[in-house]
């Protein structure tokens, strides 16, 4: 359902090309750009239909809407001509993309891809089209009016086709939809022990980070921090490495993208915007709802440190190789090494890390507490942290949410004010059915079973 972004974040890294290509495979052969008035009221009748039906036969990938999006804008407005959305404005650009893929396609054939994959939508033929069709109670956006065009009410439906991308509480159906189509991170979601994993998965890059790896981990955060079977997260990296950080491609993109920018401020602002997403992405394992357990083996350097202080507990093999890599790179760390840091291994032991970039191990990471253990193998380390998951993963999943929220407040705030936050999250959720249940469970000398969220 998201492959839309994904594509967008490739496109950014040198694959325009190719990307926009594979989204949109179009072999119509091209004839001049005019309507035929039996087509037209065809198309009309798909629009109407893809606008009022019920749900379709089956479920519209993400690539699909993509694709009656540009034949619709293509049929509507012709080739498309305007300027590319900027880098961070990711769905527009993959929509722009799509839509410029088709070239000088006519209006006829334009309008015959869209009935074509309308008829695809509703397994073969244009269902029939309601007189009035009530909105769907879970709608995003308003839907269209007797004063609406059939161009204005179109763009409403594709609006909600791409809002529905980020639509909260996930459901299961879409989380696994994002773990098919991840590439470059790996998904496990819970079966019944409420433990999702998510494991960078560039192994042959030593997991470093393009910018379709940013894009996925954002997904991952936003599908184990919507659906509600999630009650823990264990982070790591495959082949034996959590991350080498930062691929210096993303650097190299990244003044590619700026070099065009003419006025000084407004590309100081691009970068300063490019920052604050990557910011967002290492932060969302802090704002989780739900405890994100790292586990590090192999390397974890530079962007890796920034995402490792994030998480709520960590762990690691003792021969794992750490290091605030930016300082030999010549760039401040901006993820939040500096902030963090400080406050898991003291102000004094992190400004020696940054300042030096020295390569420190395992064993040492867990002496000055930026690990809680370190353990003589990875097979050893990775059985200790799915008997820490699934210990809490056992526990009230609305009271393991509380504790992980007292515990960030705490951090940032006054023992005053921190007492004042636990007394409104308290008196707030304490009068809950997972009370009962463990009350129950007490008193009968079992084990507690709480429900998902």
């Amino acid at each position: 359902m998201f492959r839309t972004v994904l594509t967008t974040a490739r496109s950014a890294s040198h694959r325009a090309g190719s990307a926009t290509t594979q989204i949109c495979r179009f072999s119509l052969p091209q004839r001049a750009f005019s309507a035929n008035s039996t087509i037209e009221a065809t198309f009309r009748q798909a629009v109407d239909a893809l606008e009022k039906s019920k749900a379709p036969a089956k479920p519209v990938s993400n690539e699909a809407k993509l694709k009656l999006y540009a034949f619709f804008k293509q049929a509507e407005k012709g080739p498309c001509s305007g300027p590319r959305p900027g880098m961070f404005d990711m769905i527009n650009r993959a929509k722009y993309d799509a839509w410029k893929a088709l070239g000088d396609l006519s209006k006829d054939q334009a309008m015959e891809g869209y009935i074509a994959g309308v008829k695809d939508i509703f397994g073969g033929d244009l269902p029939a089209v309601p007189s009035s069709a009530a909105p769907a109670a879970t709608e995003k956006v308003a839907p269209a009016t007797a004063s609406d065009t059939s161009t204005e009410a179109a763009e409403k439906l594709h609006l909600r086709g791409f809002q529905e991308l980020f639509a909260r509480p996930v459901s299961p159906t879409y989380s696994e939809s994002v773990a098919r189509q991840l590439t470059r991170m790996q998904l496990q979601l819970p079966a019944e022990d409420g433990i999702a994993t998510i494991a960078l998965n560039r192994p042959k890059k030593g997991n470093a980070f393009d910018l379709a790896m940013w894009e996925e981990l954002r997904h991952c955060w936003e599908v184990v921090g919507g659906d509600k079977r999630v009650k823990a997260v264990v982070l790591r990296g495959e082949n034996h490495t959590f991350t080498t950080g930062m691929d210096l491609s993303v650097f190299v993109n990244l003044q590619t993208q700026l070099s065009p920018v003419e006025c000084e401020g407004r590309r100081r602002e691009s970068l300063k915007q490019f920052i604050r997403y990557l910011q967002s992405v290492v932060t969302a394992a802090e704002t989780c709802p739900v405890p994100v357990i790292a586990a590090v083996s192999g390397h974890c350097i530079g962007a890796g440190i920034d995402l490792l202080c994030a998480t709520d507990l960590r762990y690691a093999t003792k021969n794992a190789q750490f290091s605030v890599k930016e300082i030999d790179l010549a760039i401040v760390a901006d993820m939040g090494t500096i902030q963090r840091l400080p406050r898991l291994v003291g102000q004094q032991r992190a400004t020696e890390l940054c300042l030096t970039g020295r390569t420190f191990s395992g064993a040492e990471a867990a002496e000055m507490g930026l690990v809680l253990q370190a353990f003589d193998t990875e097979e050893e380390m990775m059985r200790h942290v799915q008997t820490v998951s699934q210990q809490i993963s056992k526990k009230s999943p609305l009271t393991v949410r509380g504790v992980k929220e007292g515990l960030l407040f705490s951090r940032d705030h006054t023992v005053a004010q921190s007492l004042e936050q636990v007394q409104l999250w308290n008196s707030a959720m304490i009068l809950s059915n997972d009370l009962l249940t463990a009350a129950t469970a007490v008193m009968s000398k079992q084990e507690p079973v709480f429900k998902d969220l």
